[in-house]
């Protein structure tokens, strides 16, 4: 992610999604590539509403609806998931009053102190573990937030994704990588990619660029 300026994801041997590193993590266009490029909670539910800018799952996990902010590609009762990264989560012991917000009732079951930040692990009423990571700004002496604790988790509307199961693939890679199958004339000088299914060479670039191949 830190190195690479844009990056493919492949399942089964065929690329679904390709784009810069930010664009890879924070809109993921499938439950697969949510799932594989970093961590994150996975909320499965059924789209009710759809409208301007907004759509409303309906989600058995979390035993109420769940807001998210979304252009419209999807329809009233297709099947979804709605992905939320632990950053994106602000932790409180205080419900939220915020508009337009999505709130879950929970207990701590885990807490991980990792130095500058702590992994938490909070069950909520319907049994659904969601993850969160919250920056450690307080000496740990000083945890207002611990084992056991009644909490909230909360976040906005537009800072979650929903995503189907599969993506379609993308058609072409832009400039400045392109993609030559195997066998071609092309494919002497290539770099080889370094993964089992090894159906595609990655061709030299336009200009000078990291890419990776994940999957």
């Amino acid at each position: 992610m830190a190195l690479a300026t844009r990056i493919a994801v492949m399942d089964r041997g065929k690329v679904v999604q390709v784009g810069a590193p930010a664009e890879i993590y924070e809109f993921p266009q499938s439950r697969f590539v949510a799932d594989f490029v970093g961590t994150t909670n996975l909320f499965e539910g059924t789209v009710a509403v759809c409208e301007p800018g907004l759509t409303t799952v309906t989600c058995r996990e979390t035993g109420c609806d769940l807001l998210v902010d979304d252009a419209g590609r999807f329809s009233p009762g297709q099947r979804v998931w709605v992905a939320l990264r632990p950053e994106k989560i602000r932790l409180s012991k205080q419900p939220s009053t915020t508009g337009r917000v999505n709130q879950l009732r929970g207990t701590v079951h885990e807490l991980g102190y990792l130095g500058n930040r702590s992994t938490y692990q909070i069950k909520t009423t319907t049994g659904k573990l969601v993850t969160v990571f919250c920056q450690n700004e307080r000496r740990t002496s000083e945890w207002h937030i611990d084992w056991s604790d009644e909490v909230y988790v909360s976040w906005s509307a537009t800072l979650r994704s929903c995503c189907s199961r599969r993506s379609r693939p993308p058609s072409r890679v832009t400039p400045p990588h392109r993609i030559t199958p195997i066998g071609s004339d092309n494919s002497r000088n290539a770099i080889r990619p370094r993964c089992r299914r090894q159906k595609y060479e990655i061709g030299h670039p336009v200009r000078p660029a990291w890419v990776y191949f994940m999957g």
